[in-house]
């Protein structure tokens, strides 16, 4: 699909074959149509720079949204504006396009206004905002989201147990989520002043601490936005409210210790360089198919 901008300010999709009619359909409603369309398409491997530079644009309108705060009533949400300096950044990093010569913050604020609006709508029609992010992209409903990670800390035996917690900053281009340690919310939220962004955010832990003492302790202790070596008796603690946690809204992350696979096991690792999720390596569980969500039913938790 060409994508271009008219003198109007409008973007057009024309299809280059008959996979794009739908996108082009979707064109012909109007920039905020075409562009959802955009941000449903999986795989993006065939995409030139005009289409990656306009699916990031929306992915950063729908990411904005999902870290607003009342997300669960998308129509009495505020509007949601764009950063100016992003804007412009925006502008002046943009691709040759055809219509590129149109292009402005202005044009830029104009099509996210119209694509914000649309977002509430069609969220508010299908019963909330994360239940539509996943219509459009299952990866999205865990924009967000609080993760709590628990792994094997091999560097240290009176410590064998690491715990961090993230949240879901952003979604890469692959669909993966983008983790940041909890603690960076108090800077990006806090220090932008969204209040109510960060408090939307720390909503399930909150709830959890209704219900569970080690997570009221954490919170209250701020505790919970620093990476932590633990005991055995302190991650055994932490196992044993892992269904609070998941019934709060809080996502859970925990080695399988039930599986026996040559290598498999997460552990933490020497090094300091954060990786493309954000979590500090020392504290990354290697991703495989030993780490799994949450604890199996009917399983007992073992720590060695």
């Amino acid at each position: 699909m060409q994508l271009a901008l008219n003198p109007e300010g409008r973007l057009i999709g024309t299809a280059d074959g008959d996979a794009d009619e739908d996108l082009s359909q979707a064109f012909a409603l109007g920039s905020a149509h075409g562009l959802l369309a955009i941000a449903a398409v999986r795989d993006t491997s065939n995409q030139d720079a005009v289409w990656m530079y306009w699916r990031g644009f929306v992915d950063t309108c729908l990411t904005a949204l999902a870290h607003s705060p009342t997300v669960s009533d998308p129509g009495s949400m505020p509007p949601v504006e764009a950063n100016a300096s992003w804007l412009v950044e925006q502008t002046l990093r943009a691709p040759a396009m055809a219509g590129g010569e149109y292009l402005s913050p202005e044009l830029l604020s104009g099509l996210w206004r119209q694509l914000e609006t649309l977002a509430r709508s069609e969220a508010t029609s299908a019963g909330g905002l994360r239940e539509w992010l996943h219509r459009i992209n299952p990866a999205m409903q865990l924009l967000g989201r609080v993760t709590f990670h628990l792994a094997e800390n091999k560097r240290s035996e009176a410590t064998p147990f690491a715990f961090m917690a993230t949240f879901t900053h952003r979604i890469s281009t692959s669909d993966r989520p983008v983790h940041l340690p909890l603690g960076r919310a108090l800077q990006e939220f806090a220090g932008a002043g969204s209040v109510g962004a960060l408090q939307s955010l720390l909503e399930p832990v909150r709830k959890a601490s209704e219900s569970s003492a080690w997570a009221r302790q954490q919170l209250e202790s701020r505790a919970l936005f620093q990476p932590q070596a633990w005991t055995p008796v302190q991650a055994h603690a932490f196992l044993r409210e892992i269904p609070v946690f998941e019934q709060s809204g809080i996502v859970v992350r925990i080695p399988d210790w039930w599986k026996q696979r040559n290598n498999s096991r997460p552990h933490c690792r020497s090094g300091c360089c954060p990786s493309e999720a954000g979590i500090p390596r020392p504290l990354q569980p290697r991703p495989g198919p030993g780490l799994r969500r949450a604890t199996p039913p009917g399983k007992a938790c073992r720590l060695h």
